[in-house]
C-alpha cells in the first residue's frame, strides 16, 4: 500500500497500482511515470468513468518506454473524454531489485 502526496491510499497488487480521481479527461493529454529499471516492464494505463468498471477499451500501452520514464498519449483516444473517478497502472514482465515507481504524472499539451 502506497500513499499519494495528498495522502490517497493506492491500492497495489502484484503488477498493479490503482487510486481514485475527481477529474476530467479534459485536464489532461498525457500521463508519465517515473521511476528506475522500468526498461524490462510493459506498462499499460487504464481509467474509469463514474460507476464503470475498467475495461481494455479505456486503456493504453505506453508510447515511449525507457528506464526512468514510461508515457502513455491519451488525448488521441476516443475513450478519453468526461469525467474520471479511478486510475489504475499496471505492468507485466519481472522487475528487478533496483526497480521503483516515484511517481505518475500528468500533462496538458
Amino acid at each position: 500500500m502506497l500513499c499519494d502526496e495528498g495522502g490517497t491510499r493506492l491500492k497495489g497488487t502484484q503488477g498493479s497500482f490503482e487510486w481514485p480521481v475527481d477529474l476530467s479527461a479534459a485536464q489532461i493529454d498525457e500521463s508519465i511515470v517515473l521511476g528506475k529499471g522500468l526498461d524490462d516492464l510493459s506498462f499499460q494505463f487504464w481509467w474509469s468513468a463514474p460507476d464503470e468498471p475498467f475495461s481494455v477499451d479505456r486503456s493504453v500501452m505506453a508510447v515511449e518506454a525507457g528506464a526512468e520514464t514510461v508515457r502513455f498519449e491519451l488525448s488521441d483516444r476516443p475513450e478519453w473524454r468526461g469525467p474520471l473517478r479511478r486510475f489504475r497502472l499496471s505492468w507485466t514482465g519481472t522487475p528487478s531489485s533496483g526497480t521503483w515507481l516515484a511517481s505518475v504524472r500528468f500533462q496538458r499539451n
